[in-house]
């Protein structure tokens, strides 16, 4: 039952990102890769590629559930690529939901 709650939660995060990356499909790659001042002086390729690596490291390797390497930013060139890899995140966090589903009530340990 939560996990179903977690799931529709997801949803909603999922919808806010397809508008970015509808906004995304609408600017230039190089403005896709520049680095921006008010982003920390990082890029917004940069930015959604470590939100990514965020949800590989804390769902996929601290849970066993996934074992993958980090994904360098400059490896990605377009927002295609990075809508991607973000179907691979959905179907991890899908998963991931899954496998907690029985157990939800229970810490989920691991060494960072």
């Amino acid at each position: 039952m939560r996990s179903e709650v977690l799931l529709l939660q997801y949803d909603l995060i999922r919808d806010a990102r397809e508008v970015l990356f509808k906004y995304c499909n609408t600017i230039s790659p190089d403005h896709f890769q520049v680095d921006i001042e008010n982003f920390g002086g990082k890029s917004i390729r940069y930015l959604f590629v470590h939100t990514c690596n965020t949800y590989r490291f804390w769902v996929g390797h601290f849970t066993g559930l996934d074992q993958t390497d980090f994904i360098k930013s400059t490896a990605v060139t377009n927002i295609a690529e990075v809508e991607n890899l973000y179907n691979d995140v959905d179907v991890l966090v899908s998963n991931f939901l899954k496998h907690v589903n029985a157990a939800i009530e229970l810490p989920i340990t691991n060494k960072v």
